[in-house]
């Protein structure tokens, strides 16, 4: 038989691998045919013994094999919805109405809606049927419960209505100084309807007695001038001033001023801008307020207030740069923020500029309680809040992660009622919905795109000073539970938000942006001066969850029957599951940590594994190297565990290939000299290789002998 032939036969466990060669799309099919053993007559060599060569071949593509299987996998994963985060890591309950606090609630919800003020603008609801409508659906209150709670809340005695002003500035106003420049004030009051009344009455007499006696307008003046005198002064609440802005055209106020109301509907706020003459006397005339008699329309009194301000000896007036008025009942429930044009108050008059006015409408009630201390406004604005949140969710079922957050116009109606008469301030209100919006995130997972709107909204409102105490230590428990929520599902994170599954890995990746918005504010860095740094909790939460996945995975493969043989095969399992998350890290977590928390994600768990798989295969290793010899080819059992250990080899190698993702180096890398552990395996697989090789040679010749024979 000629050499080439027996090369033929000897080497016919290559030719056993063509048929997956030809699956791949080998333009070579033909040949690969033609070439197998089992055509030849010859497939008893590769058989004898045990396909021994062959089998190594095939471990090559095993972990190709397995890759796309679990890639199939993760695709039909996709589009399905993600984890549910409360079913892993448990609801996390928080504070509980009882049923008394919850009932009164209900009656200040009533109530809040019974007192509706301000006309409504975009977004908010007209009509209070709706609205209570909604409330009772929100709570689950019945119609006669609904009924007796409606009454009790009409009970309650109806709260002060309140306007506050804000003058910020004002513009291109006239200079009425030898300097080409004014020293401007505003003077500022409103005019209650019940002397608005009294004025038209008080004209029509007077029109009356003109046209009945014109001689008796001497005597008529007289009497009236008398009564006058009996008439009380206009009070000083009602009235008030600025501060002087020296030798200005552009003057900046930035000044509050609130004001209770007696007719919301039909009374007047009017405000003047004058020259100031005398540094001293608009502060002697708003002493003097009560001082002012028988006025006749606020431009009036504003009129006779800088006519008693003379002081100086030169009989100097301050004069009069412009007015605007306003009627109380056009002031929207959302307040009015713009520039308004000044009038004059006749066409003598010689008027120029605008004013920045901020006005809105708020109520307060006569309980004893400082009008500053409105916690108790907010704690039930974020309880209210919060009962409506539950409300939604339990509309969307299932669904809550596709949830905008978006409440409807009845409860933002309600809301927005509750917000204005309890003069909850704007940073009050986005305090409230990140309380109330957090704190059932973490029994009903809501969507992470909308909670860091939240918190960017918080952070921009937010100043130094504009929360109370009781409000930042609220914040501060608030702030710690979400981040501690967020924490435990990094734990879980490869349970929770399997990259494969796109809503989940989005979820992930704006929870981080989250943390990162949250940790990165001096709103948090404020409320929580001590606490460590995000990267460090981040950096603990991936080892304390890479840990445990870990040991899961373990447990796993752990074989039920502990030979030598199945322990092997369990550390081949264990190291080619690990090598699958490292690839899942290089695909999809190790970027997204690094750019929304600047967290080096495969750095930290690469390091970790290491470790954990060293400590696994070192002493199984030392034992196997150890062990009896492997020499005997007639035993199978000793010839698949020098398969083994080869098959661990290779994925111990894939595994040290992912060291190139690392960014740093690191000392006590231990399976960076694994290759020391196979030593002895390697003469081992020579070993036995050579004797198969010579086995499978002798194995030929016989068979050739046979066919000549």
């Amino acid at each position: 038989m000629s050499q080439h032939t027996r090369r033929g036969r000897i080497g016919s466990q290559t030719a056993k691998r063509q048929p997956s060669i030809q699956r791949s799309g080998s333009p070579t099919g033909q040949e690969v045919s033609m070439a197998l053993p089992s055509q030849c007559g010859n497939s008893s060599v590769p058989e004898s013994d045990g396909m021994f060569f062959e089998t190594f071949t095939a471990l090559a593509g095993k972990q190709e094999i397995v890759r796309i299987k679990t890639k199939k996998k993760e695709d039909m994963n996709r589009d399905k919805t993600p984890p549910l985060e409360t079913n892993i890591i448990g609801k996390q309950k928080g504070y509980q109405l009882s049923s008394k606090e919850f009932q009164l609630l209900y009656i200040e919800v009533l109530y809040t809606i019974k007192h509706k003020i301000g006309t409504t603008s975009g977004g908010h609801t007209p009509y209070i049927h709706d609205l209570y409508a909604y409330a009772q659906d929100s709570f689950g209150v019945s119609p006669e419960d609904h009924a007796t709670l409606l009454a009790r809340a009409s009970e309650v005695k109806a709260p002060i209505v309140i306007l506050n002003v804000s003058v910020v500035k004002a513009k291109n106003l006239e200079a009425k100084d030898a300097n080409g420049f004014s020293d401007p004030y505003c003077m500022l009051g409103v005019i209650p309807a019940s002397r608005l009344a009294e004025e038209e009455i008080s004209d029509e007499e007077e029109k009356k007695n003109k046209k009945r006696n014109p001689l008796r307008k001497l005597s008529g003046s007289f009497k009236k001038k008398k009564a006058q005198k009996k008439k009380e002064g206009i009070p000083a609440k009602y009235i008030q001033t600025t501060t002087v802005k020296q030798e200005t055209l552009n003057p900046v106020f930035n000044e509050k001023f609130r004001f209770d109301l007696e007719d919301v509907e039909r009374d007047m706020l009017h405000l003047d801008i004058w020259d100031h003459d005398d540094e001293s006397s608009v502060f002697d005339a708003a002493k003097k307020l009560n001082e002012v008699k028988g006025f006749k329309g606020l431009e009036r009194v504003f009129k006779q207030i800088a006519q008693s301000a003379r002081t100086s000896s030169s009989g100097n007036i301050d004069d009069f740069l412009g007015a605007v008025c306003f009627r109380l009942s056009d002031i929207p429930s959302t307040g009015i923020d713009e520039w308004v044009d000044l009038e004059a108050r006749s066409t003598k008059s010689n008027v120029q500029g605008q004013i920045h006015l901020k006005l809105s409408l708020a109520t307060r009630e006569d309980r004893g309680i400082p009008e500053e201390d409105n916690w108790n406004d907010i704690r039930q604005h974020e309880d209210l809040m919060a009962i409506f949140i539950e409300h939604e969710i339990r509309q969307c079922q299932n669904d809550v992660y596709k949830w905008s957050g978006n409440l409807p116009q009845e409860a933002t109606t309600i809301l927005h009622q509750h917000a204005i008469q309890g003069d909850i301030t704007d940073v009050q209100k986005s305090m409230c919905r990140w309380l109330s919006f957090s704190r059932k995130h973490m029994e009903h997972p809501i969507d992470y795109t909308f909670l860091l709107k939240l918190l960017q909204d918080l952070n921009d409102k937010w100043m130094p000073g504009s929360l109370s105490r009781e409000e930042e230590e609220s914040l501060t428990d608030s702030f710690l539970l979400f981040r501690d929520f967020c924490l435990a599902l990094i734990r879980k994170q490869h349970d929770i938000f399997p990259p494969s599954n796109n809503a989940a890995f989005h979820r992930l990746e704006y929870m981080l942006r989250c943390l990162a918005c949250m940790y990165k504010s001096k709103l948090f860095q404020k409320c929580c001066p001590f606490e460590r740094d995000m990267q460090s909790e981040i950096n603990h939460s991936i080892k304390k969850g890479t840990q445990a996945w870990y040991e899961h995975m373990s447990a796993l493969v752990k074989p039920q029957v502990r030979d030598e043989d199945n322990i092997l095969n369990s550390l081949v399992d264990l190291t080619n599951l690990v090598n699958m998350q490292l690839q899942k890290t290089v695909d999809y977590h190790n970027e997204l940590y690094i750019s929304t928390v600047g967290v080096k994600y495969f750095n930290l768990i690469y390091k970790q594994l290491d470790k954990f798989l060293s400590e696994a295969l070192s002493p199984r290793l030392d034992n196997f190297n150890e062990g009896k010899s492997l020499l005997n080819i007639d035993n199978p059992v000793r010839i698949q565990m020098t398969v083994t250990s080869f098959e661990l080899y290779l994925a111990l190698k894939h595994f040290n290939i992912y060291r190139s993702h690392l960014t740093c180096e690191y000392e006590d890398q231990q399976l960076a000299q694994m290759y020391q552990w196979f030593k002895i395996a390697v003469q081992r697989w020579l070993t036995l290789a050579k004797l198969k090789l010579t086995s499978r040679i002798q194995r030929a010749v016989e068979l050739d002998k046979d066919l000549f024979s």
